[in-house]
């Protein structure tokens, strides 16, 4: 029989705590590319996983891959629990972590999952957001079968208020893509930041309006950041866009695509992308750096905290 206290023990207590806070969560998480269904389901599959491999410590995986330790999207499902359990407050203080100051928000804030902006780019699918807070809005209804569905994807939501939104990009231990199908180049953060700065909404005049402040938040392992080894191209990239000349290497960097002819930007009737304006679009960007660690460590005091927190510390990275 398992303990409670054992690492198996702490994962079932997730199991049973996740899952009996569902309805709490539901209102304050929107699921675009994902559902509750599928990532509950993948956590479950996880502990039967771990119990059939006779998993009941961290230390007997040889690789954190194999045993799912490192899967962010695992870590990042968690971690949008944690914050809605505490609904609005909580959506809140996490959108407050994620950009770093306090800001006003949409009513009612929302934590998005998998979320997919309207691609920058012709020839280059979505991008899929692990997590997205700000200033977000499905895009329009489409119709099939004669029934009005949402879209899968999202644009910035109407509002006469200053417009922000924080898109995030979520590595435990894998590192950043660095190539796209029509563009072998084109790493996986240049990518969330070129929809970070072209997201949009278009008016009935068809003209766009751009996001105010967008926010690209890169979350990673604290023992990745701080001190040890600088072993991920993420470390180089982040640095290099923060540096005195950043802006014009992101600069360059954007061009590079279009001018090589790869992947040139959309220009279409119902979107544009910022072309005229790029300059200004890279000076409104906000990079930001903020750990897995950091992030459970502030999540509210709930009655999902302590669940999650065990768990985390049972068979999070630690660090």
């Amino acid at each position: 029989m398992t303990s409670n206290r054992s690492p198996m023990g702490v994962f079932q207590a997730l199991l049973d705590a996740v899952n009996s806070h569902q309805a709490v969560c539901a209102p304050h998480i929107e699921y675009c590319k994902t559902s509750w269904n599928k990532l509950f389901g993948d956590l479950a599959k996880t502990h039967s996983k771990w119990g059939a491999a006779g998993l009941n410590s961290p230390a007997k995986a040889s690789a954190p891959d194999e045993f799912g330790l490192g899967d962010e999207t695992m870590w990042t499902f968690l971690l949008a629990l944690g914050y809605a359990a505490d609904g609005v407050d909580g959506v809140n203080a996490l959108s407050h972590l994620l950009v770093g100051e306090p800001i006003d928000g949409p009513e009612p804030p929302k934590i998005w999952l998998e979320a997919l902006p309207f691609s920058p780019r012709l020839r280059e699918g979505s991008t899929h957001l692990d997590l997205a807070v700000g200033h977000i809005a499905r895009r329009e209804e489409r119709v099939e079968e004669g029934t009005l569905k949402p879209r899968g994807g999202i644009q910035l939501c109407d509002s006469t208020q200053k417009t922000w939104v924080a898109f995030c990009e979520m590595k435990c231990f894998s590192d950043l893509s660095t190539r796209v199908t029509h563009d072998l180049e084109r790493t996986q953060l240049l990518r969330v930041i070129d929809n970070a700065i072209a997201f949009q909404s278009m008016n009935v005049e068809g003209d766009p309006r751009y996001v105010d402040t967008p926010v690209v938040t890169l979350v990673s392992p604290r023992r990745l950041w701080k001190g040890g080894q600088r072993s991920r191209l993420y470390h180089f990239l982040y640095r290099t866009y923060q540096s005195e000349n950043g802006h014009q290497a992101l600069l360059e960097d954007l061009q590079f695509s279009h001018e090589s002819g790869f992947l040139p930007y959309r220009i279409e009737k119902k979107w544009r992308y910022p072309q005229d304006d790029l300059e200004q679009r890279i000076e409104s960007l906000q990079l930001r750096h903020i750990s897995f660690d950091e992030l459970y460590e502030q999540m509210p005091k709930t009655t999902l905290r302590n669940p999650i927190l065990s768990f985390f510390r049972a068979w999070g990275w630690g660090g």
